[in-house]
């Protein structure tokens, strides 16, 4: 059997590939990838919580591969990916040894030669049982992860649901939420008429890690592509169509559920917050990195309720600002305008790492702050209303 495929296109889905497999793993064929040139070229790779299964645009060649006797096998994922990252060629040929479990990379004028693991020792790919279906679009899902990944756990937490990101089903919407005990965000979309059938309402938690590597695919599809996602007892199976609807172009993607209770994200969110101002995104991104320069810990003072026109004075501090012998000491401050504002005056200290990360992600123009005191959640969303219904954050305040 003899694969000939561009340089470029097997890069690409073997950075895929060594996203997912484990490289880590004592199990060596979980540090392989599976190569199946069985009616169509496909590579599949797991690490058992994640599976990715995906087309490979290759020039197959000898009679054999057409029929049953076309063998898939496994190859190091790591290290061929580090060969065809350094060819100059422009294209790659993976050919088959005389010798059994024996391949061939020819990538110009350089030439290597490789163990291949038998396909029978590679995990089966993983079935999705009871599952509810529905179909959203490519860049309505990848927006929704954008806005929430982030702000799931990402060290070990008793409460390791928070590891996770929750996908609340409901009837006619998906609502995606991440929280790691401190900070939430959530997001929501409707579905389209004819996109889900007698869908019930029901939570799944999907690993973090695992919509993280989602989310990297989908921002490589058109956004228009339909996503078609299987949310069953133990598996969350998402199928993107990437070529109108040609089987060539089908790309499928498999995460393993957490088992465990999510925090109620609705109660997290204030229903109320007594101080509202808007503020311009970047402009307030770039003002909180200057003071961030000098210590994550930035006070946010909200002055001149009563004046016509509120200001936020943002401080930082660093520790040893009262030692004159420290090299890194200092302290910083600066005076931003908001554009709108209601409510009495208000003093609360954030960490400014989340803070950013929020700002980043509702991406608007314009931004909304709220708080009730410097004990209480903030909340964070666009200042339009429509997209203010769809996505907020909230971020706790240092104490």
């Amino acid at each position: 059997m003899k694969l000939t495929i561009e340089r470029k296109e097997f890069q690409a889905r073997l950075a895929d590939v060594c996203a997912v497999a484990d490289k880590k793993s004592t199990q060596p064929v979980l540090r392989h990838f599976l190569l199946d040139a069985n009616g169509q070229g496909r590579v599949t790779a797991t690490d058992l919580e994640t599976t990715l299964r995906a087309p490979l645009e290759a020039i197959i060649e000898d009679a054999g591969v057409r029929d049953k006797s076309a063998r898939p096998f496994c190859l190091p994922a790591q290290r061929l990916y580090d060969i065809v990252r350094a060819a100059e060629w422009e294209t790659i040929i993976v050919q088959e040894d005389g010798k059994k479990n024996w391949v061939h990379v020819l990538a110009g004028r350089s030439k290597y030669r490789m163990p291949a693991l038998p396909a029978k020792d590679f995990p089966e790919f993983p079935i999705v049982k009871n599952a509810q279906e529905m179909i959203i679009t490519a860049g309505e899902l990848l927006k929704l992860l954008d806005r929430t990944v982030y702000a799931a756990a990402t060290e070990q937490m008793e409460r390791y649901t928070l590891q996770g990101v929750l996908f609340h089903l409901k009837k006619k919407g998906l609502t995606v939420a991440g929280c790691d005990g401190h900070n939430l965000a959530v997001a929501s979309a409707s579905l389209a008429d004819g996109a889900s059938v007698d869908l019930k309402e029901r939570k799944y938690i999907i690993p973090a890690k695992s919509a993280k590597e989602f989310q990297k695919i989908l921002s490589g599809l058109d956004a228009e592509s339909s996503v078609t996602v299987l949310l069953g007892e133990n598996h969350a199976f998402f199928r993107a169509d990437q070529s109108a609807g040609q089987e060539v172009g089908l790309l499928e993607f498999v995460a393993t559920l957490l088992e465990g209770q999510y925090p109620d994200y609705t109660r997290i969110i204030p229903k109320e917050t007594g101080t509202t101002v808007t503020v311009l995104n970047g402009a307030f991104q770039r003002a909180l990195e200057r003071m961030a320069l000098v210590h994550q810990d930035v006070s946010l003072d909200f002055k001149g309720a009563g004046a016509g026109g509120m200001e936020i004075l943002l401080a930082a501090r660093s520790p040893e600002a009262g030692d004159t012998v420290a090299g890194e000491a200092g302290e910083a401050e600066e005076t931003f305008t908001t554009e709108e504002h209601k409510g009495p005056d208000a003093k609360v200290t954030v960490l400014a790492a989340p803070v950013l990360k929020a700002l980043k992600a509702i991406g608007d123009v314009s931004v909304t702050i709220g708080l009730t005191d410097g004990q209480s959640p903030i909340l964070l969303h666009s200042a339009e209303e429509a997209e203010a219904a769809k996505y907020k954050c909230v971020v706790m305040p240092r104490r």
